[in-house]
């Protein structure tokens, strides 16, 4: 068996990214309706972290959310909420989060359109709905 550790496969990525000059990573964390995964997941974003607090102290992390699709918006946030608070409760105190100069977490959401239910899980396509928007909503800001 040629398995490596978890560990050890971490101290290597992140030898390779301070030695390239990169001082921080974020982590494409998609929405996925399978909690072993989202464990394993969360698991190995945890050991980065870890790993950064013995070695690299200085080098920053954060969250890339990804990929809204399937369900309600509150059925999306609610569950990215339920993982990312399981996430936190190992590492939410750590000082390798992003954070702004008033220590907020600092998180990315990539194709964010997907969250609202109007886009029905065609974020990928937008203008598709802009006549649609437009009879449904007054405003851009009637969606969020």
């Amino acid at each position: 068996d040629k398995t490596v550790p978890l560990r050890e496969v971490v101290q290597k990525e992140l030898r390779a990214a301070k030695k390239y000059g990169i001082d921080g990573f974020h982590f494409y964390y998609p929405l996925v309706r399978h909690d072993t995964f989202m464990k394993n997941y969360n698991a190995i974003i945890s050991m980065f972290f870890e790993v950064a607090r013995e070695e690299y102290p200085e080098f920053k992390m954060t969250l890339c959310l990804c990929n809204p699709t399937g369900g309600t918006q509150v059925e999306k946030v609610a569950l990215w909420s339920y993982h990312i608070r399981n996430l936190m409760k190992d590492i939410g105190e750590s000082q390798n989060w992003l954070k702004t100069k008033d220590d907020r977490y600092l998180f990315f959401l990539w194709c964010q359109d997907g969250l609202a239910d109007v886009t029905e899980d065609h974020h990928w396509s937008v203008n598709q709905h802009r006549y649609s928007w437009s009879s449904r909503t007054n405003s851009l800001a009637d969606l969020v």
